[in-house]
């Protein structure tokens, strides 16, 4: 598998091109299931051949994971693909999970091999922060008690500010627009409506 700098073979073995063999397709140098470009806490990383390297590394169990994916999304008929490196290299190539407005990247780590599919932007949330909470996207206009409260639920405030962040938005919407931090913006996580006029800036998340 061939980059524009690096290469990696189907060992998980990442090169330049003066150490490819060519005529056996593997690195005579380099570094083994280098995760060296790759943020570990969501496996996500900037050069798309560190992150099929990284992948390959059996810590990730890639043979397992690969058995239990479809080639296909959410589609079990399409079959499973046909070795761990064939499903290395799928599952890093960028897609709609890891774009803005499918025309810009949302972070540098922009090729990812977990399940989630995307970079994470912010800190993960300390273990149990969310124990018993259910997360609702309201409709637009709506409140965290009214949408709550249709659901037989109650608004919990206290825990509003662990939703404060992207992260935890795009896990309900899509923040297709991306996500900013405004002055002015409401004083909860929020998502602009996808079909409200541009001027509004549709899906972005606040």
């Amino acid at each position: 598998m061939q980059g524009p700098w690096f290469m990696t073979d189907d060992k998980g073995k990442v090169c330049r091109a003066k150490e490819l063999d060519f005529t056996t397709g593997c690195c005579t140098a380099g570094q083994q299931h280098s995760c060296s470009m790759c943020n570990k806490l969501d496996s996500c990383c900037e050069s798309f051949e560190h992150c099929v390297s990284c992948c390959l590394s059996p810590e990730h169990k890639p043979e397992e994971r690969r058995k239990e994916t479809p080639r296909a999304p959410n589609n079990k008929d399409s079959g499973v693909w046909r070795d761990a490196f064939e499903y290395c290299l799928a599952v890093c190539r960028t897609h709609g999970r890891s774009t803005s407005h499918e025309n810009a990247y949302i972070g540098p780590r922009h090729h990812c091999f977990s399940k989630l599919g995307k970079p994470m932007l912010s800190a993960a949330l300390p273990a149990g922060s969310l124990d018993g909470i259910s997360l609702l996207l309201s409709a637009s206009g709506g409140s965290c008690t009214t949408t709550c409260q249709q659901k037989g639920l109650a608004c919990s405030q206290q825990h509003l500010h662990f939703l404060n962040s992207c992260d935890r938005l795009r896990e309900v919407t899509n923040c297709e627009a991306g996500c900013t931090e405004e002055q002015h913006a409401p004083p909860m996580p929020a998502a602009v409506d996808p079909e409200a006029p541009k001027a509004s800036r549709p899906a972005l998340c606040l």
